[in-house]
């Protein structure tokens, strides 16, 4: 069953769950949002099996430019 968020926390709270329930897998949070952070950054920083992945998660918004170039 697909679950539909509307709230975009959740959707990553739920995601970060799943991620840190794999064998594998180191995530962190990227919190973004105040003076000191770079635009750009994707939600969530994963490295799965050894590999970096950069995840941008939406609800119902589109993709800004800035992220379709950085992920």
């Amino acid at each position: 069953m697909t679950k539909h968020y509307k709230n975009e926390a959740a959707f990553q709270k739920d995601v970060m769950q799943f991620l840190k329930s794999q064998p594998n897998v180191f995530a962190v949070k990227y919190w973004a949002g105040n003076q000191f952070t770079v635009n750009g950054i994707p939600d969530i920083l994963a490295c799965i099996n050894g590999q970096f992945h950069g995840i941008e998660l939406k609800t119902n918004t589109e993709l800004l430019e800035v992220y379709k170039k950085n992920v």
